[in-house]
C-alpha cells in the first residue's frame, strides 16, 4: 500500500490519548515524530521515508491513528461517529474565542499571533471529559515547523475560559492562562 502521502500529516496526536498509551506504542509514536525532518528534507523518499511508512504500518495494526483527512489510516471511532467540534483556526478566531486568545497572547512572540490568525497545519478538534466537563481541544503549529513551534489550545464548554500551551524545540513550554491541573494535563497530553 502507497503511504508516502503519510509523512505530510505532521499532527501526530495519537488516538488513544499519548499518555494513555503502551509504551511499545509511544516508541513507535516517538520514532515516526523523530524521523518527520529527515523525510522532509528527502523530498519524501528514501529511507526515513521507507521507515516512516513500516512504522505507519506498526502503528495501524496497533489502533494507533494520526488526525489528518489526507491519511490512509485516519481513525474515526468505531463505537461512535466523531463530533464535529470545529478546528483550531475556526475556534480561535470566532467572534467569542478571540478576544480571550489577545489577552493570553499579549506581550508574546510573534510567531504566536502569526501562526493564530494566518493559520498553521491542525487537525480535527477533540473533546476531552475533564472534572466532568467536556472541554475542547486544538492543536497547531507553524507551517514546516512543526516541531519547532506549536500551540495548543483548551475551550471550556460554554467559551468562557480558554487556556493555551505554547511547545516545541524553538520554544521553552508555556501555559497561558493558568489551566486548572486536569487542563494542564490535557494540553501537554495534546501536543
Amino acid at each position: 500500500m502507497q503511504l508516502r502521502h503519510l509523512v505530510i500529516a505532521l499532527a501526530l496526536t495519537a488516538s488513544p490519548s499519548f499518555a494513555e498509551l503502551r509504551p511499545e506504542h509511544k516508541a513507535l509514536v516517538n520514532r515516526f515524530a523523530a524521523l518527520r525532518h529527515e523525510w522532509v528534507n528527502t523530498g519524501l523518499k528514501g529511507p526515513a521515508c521507507d521507515e516512516a511508512e513500516g512504522l505507519a504500518r506498526q502503528l495501524a495494526a496497533a489502533g494507533i491513528c494520526h488526525p489528518a483527512e489526507q491519511n490512509p489510516y485516519y481513525c474515526k471511532n468505531k463505537h461512535a461517529p466523531a463530533q464535529d467540534i470545529g478546528r483550531f483556526h475556526e475556534v480561535a478566531n470566532s467572534a467569542a474565542i478571540r478576544p480571550r486568545i489577545d489577552r493570553l497572547i499579549a506581550g508574546q512572540d510573534k510567531w504566536v499571533d502569526f501562526v493564530i490568525t494566518k493559520g498553521g497545519v491542525e487537525g480535527p478538534g477533540r473533546v476531552r471529559t475533564i472534572a466532568g466537563r467536556p472541554w475542547r481541544l486544538y492543536v497547531t503549529c507553524r507551517q514546516h515547523a512543526c516541531s519547532d513551534q506549536a500551540i495548543t489550545m483548551a475551550v471550556s464548554p460554554d467559551n468562557s475560559t480558554v487556556y493555551l500551551y505554547l511547545h516545541g524545540t524553538k520554544q521553552r513550554p508555556t501555559l497561558l492562562g493558568n489551566p486548572p491541573d486536569g487542563v494542564r494535563s490535557a494540553l501537554i497530553d495534546m501536543n
